[in-house]
């Protein structure tokens, strides 16, 4: 069973890869170490780097070096380091927040205790 497991994986991975060459052919350069989600989009002259994961929508003349995991839209020729890791958190910048550490404003305890009596600002976002 675990054989069969095995090779079916490595079936759907090829699969998925010949899927995608097709799809993005002529827009974006990867190897079948490249994971790209359902749902990407690309303008072309972009590249993505072995082992890597990219969802979201990525610019002409951008890439990503190797290892990345970017889940986000990518704009025109940006050019994104190995090892990179996107997070889909944000923190306010603005009036009425004089710092961007979540002990003010989050619930959640990110740093193990939080001066926060209610959430006042959404941390999370789509990618």
């Amino acid at each position: 069973m675990i054989l069969i497991s095995s090779v079916q994986r490595r079936i759907d991975k090829w699969s998925l890869y010949f899927r995608n060459k097709r799809k993005f052919h002529g827009l974006v350069r990867f190897n079948s170490t490249v994971k790209i989600a359902e749902g990407a989009g690309f303008e072309g002259a972009a590249s993505i780097g072995d082992n890597s994961m990219f969802s979201g929508q990525m610019g002409y003349g951008s890439y990503m070096c190797e290892n990345c995991h970017i889940i986000g839209d990518i704009g025109r020729f940006t050019s994104i380091a190995a090892e990179v890791r996107s997070a889909q958190g944000i923190h306010p910048t603005g009036v009425p927040f004089a710092t961007t550490s979540p002990m003010f404003y989050s619930r959640r305890k990110q740093t193990m205790t939080t001066f926060a009596t209610e959430q006042r600002f959404e941390e999370l976002r789509p990618p």
